[in-house]
Formats: structure tokens, sequence, C-alpha cells
């Protein structure tokens, strides 16, 4: 299946009010070990970062959290991809003590 990642960047151009993208040099600073929040096929999630290729604006990382719409967009928790800074919606730093929510178990009631 192909899969496309939705232009956070674009995003915030288009909807300056009510919705925010990481700036470039804040996105340079993930390292490996932090995470990337994307988008594709309408849905979000994080990507552990393997590599941050900043020279070419690139991260490689790994899908991980479970995804709702894999027969959608064909990406499921473990994939390997690769990520323009485009497309980085949120960040989460390999220093950052706090977990990514969507990481985080579930809590039962």
């Amino acid at each position: 299946m192909v899969y496309e990642f939705r232009d956070a960047q674009q995003m915030a151009k288009d909807h300056p009010d009510t919705f925010d993208a990481p700036p470039y040099s804040d996105t340079s600073m993930v390292r490996q070990g932090g995470h990337v929040k994307v988008c594709a096929s309408g849905e979000r999630f994080w990507v552990m970062v393997i590599d941050n290729e900043i020279a070419a604006q690139r991260i490689v990382g790994t899908v991980d959290n479970a995804l709702w719409d894999t027969d959608t967009h064909g990406l499921s928790l473990g994939d390997v991809v690769e990520v323009e800074y485009r497309h980085v919606y949120d960040i989460h730093l390999a220093s950052d003590r706090r977990e990514p929510m969507s990481l985080r178990p579930e809590q039962g009631n």
C-alpha cells in the first residue's frame, strides 16, 4: 500500500489560529530515541527516531504505537518510515522524561 504523510507546516499556515507545528529548528534537535508525531491517511501516530538527517531535513524511525487504519495506509507498529521535517506535528526529545500520551498504557475503568 502507498501512504502519504500530511504536511503539518502547510496545515499551520492554512490554520494559524487553531493549528501549530514545530519549527524546523526544534525538529532538528530530536535525536535517536526521541519521538515525532506524524499523520498518514488521517491517523496521527508517534515515530521513534532512529536517525535525524539534519542536512536532508528528514527523520528515519519506526512506528511506535498500534494503529487503527492499517488497512487504509498500510503502516503498522514497528514499520520503518522516513518523514520530512514538514510532516512533523509534534516532538518529544529523548531527554524528555515525559512519555508521549499515545505510548502510555490505557487506564482501565
